[in-house]
């Protein structure tokens, strides 16, 4: 398999692959989490979505860190908890391991604020990720685990076999090979895309035409 980009999901992918006893290839045109992840904001938690599938995913992103960080030893997540509020005059609704708290609380909890607010939602679970350097430490744990890893090497194609089936990608520096390709490449995802005649546009990102 071969992993295109090094932000925090081609590296997630390049990991757990590898961890998982895939023979893997991860590319970037730079270095680890250089792109889009390292402008993200980074918070771990459920605070201010109590319902729906937005909260699922939140609670199960947040458990999926602590597994990762009993994984990876030293991954840099805070877990500092975090507190959220909006104007208005009633005190807003808290969801499960959450705790409405007042106004003397938040300015113990938060002695940098100014005006701290008359009630705000303080959630006690949520964290703060380093994402560039957990991108950085999951390109190390994939390593270990028998990834190679390809820094500062452009992806320009994917590249198929005479029967049309993927074959890897070209790169700046040659071909590297692979059954199946994974384009986690941010922007540049579409473009390389664009030739398999799938709108891959961002979110379609796996290419695997074959069983």
């Amino acid at each position: 398999m071969v992993a295109v980009g090094a932000g925090i999901v081609g590296a997630s992918v390049a990991y757990h692959a590898a961890r998982a006893g895939a023979t893997v290839t991860l590319v970037d045109a730079g270095r680890p989490g250089a792109g889009v992840t390292a402008d993200s904001f980074a918070w771990v938690g459920t605070s201010r979505v109590l319902k729906g599938p937005a909260a699922g995913l939140r609670a199960t992103a947040t458990a999926e860190y602590h597994r990762l960080g009993a994984e990876l030893p030293g991954l840099p997540v805070t877990w500092s908890g975090s507190l959220s509020w909006n104007r208005q005059d009633s005190a807003p609704d808290a969801g499960p391991g959450q705790t409405i708290v007042d106004a003397a609380t938040v300015a113990t909890l938060e002695p940098a604020l100014r005006q701290p607010p008359e009630w705000a939602v303080w959630a006690p679970g949520d964290g703060a990720v380093d994402s560039v350097g957990v991108t950085e430490r999951l390109v190390a744990g994939a390593r270990t685990h028998g990834a190679r890893v390809h820094l500062d090497t452009p992806v320009t194609a994917v590249r198929r076999d005479a029967a049309g089936r993927i074959a890897g990608v070209e790169t700046a520096a040659g071909p590297l090979s692979g059954a199946t390709v994974v384009l986690a490449a941010g922007v540049a995802t579409a473009a390389l895309g664009a030739p398999l005649k799938n709108s891959t546009g961002m979110t379609r990102t796996v290419a695997r035409p074959r069983l």
